[in-house]
């Protein structure tokens, strides 16, 4: 630890011996880069050790998984060895005394509809990286209880003024709401896991430590001087290599979203001329045909992915996982929303007819959408079975293997157990970022068609897919690696991506889906003149929302502040404790020289 200047925190009542004064009740001492010395002067904060209750050490159970792989591998290439089959597995082991703990506190679907997580446990066990998609899940769960006591009014309103000349005002209501939820869901998220970032010293990662993180496995680079100090040499990326790589990706991927947008375009092109031609199955064909062509696109995509990946030369395995992970998600919106967009704006327009059986585009998109919600409760109930039935399957394939030995077959010990067990890989957590991101983006854009069943059914599908992924970590899959991170990364883009596409659709959902006419009765030449030049008339009301919409964010914005001032105050006051410790050191160091 102090050879890979590994950071540890200060205790609370070592801030006197620094000559510190704070009367704050919740401070969060500095991290900083171990030194024995300040373990001999109790400067330290010091952890129980869950393998021998009752002992202490300023070292955690991860940090002593981080140190040893870092010191493993400045010989050994663990992950070359594996990728190449020289190495079957190489993975901390579950300790059985937290395990059942967080069986019984978290990782049970008694507490689904609890939003309280003992995230600073999850984060000891786990790593940071596990934790904070833990901390947004739950963070997420909260804002949508928020929404739901918003869209419980809109849809009572609704439904009391059903025939009425404010019969849609209601659901304006509810779209201008759900714009601003998703600005204050992004500034609470952000604030959030800012506060978490200093709390667990993550925002200093790879600044003043000098401890490896995981390597690419397919990653071949050179050995060059490092650019923050020649005197290291450390493995890196032939720059050449990596900038045709991220050309070739990007050409690659535009290419293929183009092959996407064409194919799934002709789909619905083709359906609507058949049932124009009277083929009543027209629809019914298509709507297969695509689901097929979407399970052939996402795969051929994921081989893809993997390839163009690799090609842009990542060094770490966090660095891969979450490149690829934007790429997996770009194909995956545009294969899971065009469709919706096509009912939501098109279809009504290109091919009125086929909307008619179910009572209208916009029935037809509410019915797709709880289609939706459902489907993705189902996968969360998937998730758990998945790794559960190969962990099961593997020790029977192991107990008939020994029976055609003519052994007999023993039971497995708790160690040997996690040996059939899967390995919780990058793919697996994106995976999992996916069955919560999409959904969000579903109600957030959508869910004006129907409020009340597409945020309830999301809030139930959320809440599941929390305690699906917290119990499938603790008994269906082996311990992950505790990779640090100073946040949830790639996902950060996605969720401030979502607020201008909330601003969009739900302005476009508002001039397409509902009467505006009749909603202007209160300013009778303006009605006119949208119903006289509808679509002058709607391009004027998108601009002058859009406009309003995207004003306000910046307003938000400016107003609340991504890092709130409490954390900017504990950053100012960890740089003090820092350099009291830095001087304490040098002073201490210059007494043994004299």
């Amino acid at each position: 630890a102090e050879i890979g200047q590994y950071m540890v925190q200060l205790d609370v009542g070592a801030l006197d011996k620094l000559n510190v004064k704070l009367t704050d009740a919740h401070i969060v001492p500095a991290y900083v880069p171990f030194h024995s010395s300040q373990k001999t002067q109790r400067l330290l904060r010091w952890y129980e050790r869950p393998d021998h209750p009752g002992t202490y050490s300023v070292l955690r159970k991860t940090d002593r998984v981080r140190l040893m792989y870092d010191k493993m591998t400045d010989y050994l290439n663990l992950a070359k060895f594996e990728h190449r089959g020289l190495l079957s597995a190489a993975y901390p082991v579950h300790d059985r005394r937290v395990v059942e703990r967080l069986l019984q506190e978290w990782a049970s679907f008694r507490h689904v509809f609890s939003f309280s997580q003992p995230i600073d446990e999850v984060r000891g066990y786990f790593g940071e990286k596990v934790a904070f998609y833990f901390l947004f899940v739950e963070t997420l769960s909260v804002a949508e209880i928020a929404l739901l006591l918003i869209a419980l009014p809109c849809t009572l309103a609704e439904a009391w003024m059903r025939g009425s000349e404010l019969e849609d005002v209601p659901r304006l209501i509810y779209s201008i709401c759900l714009i601003v939820w998703t600005m204050c869901f992004r500034i609470f998220w952000a604030r959030a896991e800012a506060t978490y970032a200093n709390r667990w010293g993550t925002e200093l990662r790879g600044k003043r430590d000098l401890i490896k993180d995981q390597r690419n496995p397919g990653f071949k680079g050179v050995m060059m001087p490092s650019p923050l100090d020649e005197n290291r040499v450390e493995l890196q990326a032939n720059p050449r290599k990596r900038l045709t790589g991220r050309i070739i990706a990007s050409l690659v991927e535009a290419t293929f979203m183009l092959v996407i947008v064409s194919a799934v375009s002709l789909n619905q092109v083709l359906a609507a001329e058949y049932n124009q031609a009277g083929d009543q199955q027209a629809y019914q064909i298509a709507a297969l045909s695509l689901a097929g062509q979407m399970k052939v696109f996402d795969f051929l995509w994921a081989i893809l992915a993997r390839r163009l990946t690799e090609l842009e030369q990542h060094v770490t395995l966090g660095d891969f996982d979450q490149a690829k992970a934007k790429k997996i998600f770009a194909m995956k919106f545009i294969n899971t929303f065009y469709s919706f967009f096509y009912v939501a704006f098109f279809q009504d327009v290109l091919d009125h007819k086929s909307c008619v059986q179910a009572g209208g585009c916009k029935a037809l998109l509410k019915n797709n959408l709880d289609i939706v919600y459902v489907t993705y409760i189902a996968f969360g109930a998937l998730d758990i079975f998945v790794p559960l039935a190969t962990f099961k399957m593997n020790i029977w394939l192991e107990a008939r293997a020994l029976g055609k030995q003519g052994r007999e077959d023993t039971s497995l010990s708790f160690l040997e157990q996690q040996a059939k067990m899967q390995a919780y890989q990058g793919d697996d957590y994106n995976a999992d970022w996916m069955q919560i991101i999409l959904p969000l983006y579903f109600f957030s854009m959508f869910s004006m068609v129907s409020p009340l069943l597409a945020v309830g059914l999301a809030a139930v599908q959320i809440s599941t897919q929390l305690r699906a992924d917290a119990w499938k970590l603790c008994v269906a899959y082996r311990r992950t690696f505790p990779d640090r991170a100073a946040g949830i990364g790639v996902w950060n883009k996605q969720v401030g991506l979502l607020e201008f596409l909330s601003i969009g659709v739900n302005i476009l959902l508002v001039i397409t889906q509902l009467d505006v006419v009749r909603m202007l009765k209160l300013w009778p030449s303006f009605a006119q003149a949208v119903q006289d030049r509808p679509v002058m008339g709607k391009a004027l009301i998108f601009f002058v929302l859009a406009t309003a919409s995207v004003t306000l964010r910046h307003v938000v914005r400016a107003v609340v502040p991504d890092v709130p001032s409490s954390v900017v105050l504990e950053q100012a006051r960890q740089e003090v404790q820092r350099m009291r410790v830095y001087e304490g050191q040098t002073a201490a160091a210059r007494e043994k020289i004299q």
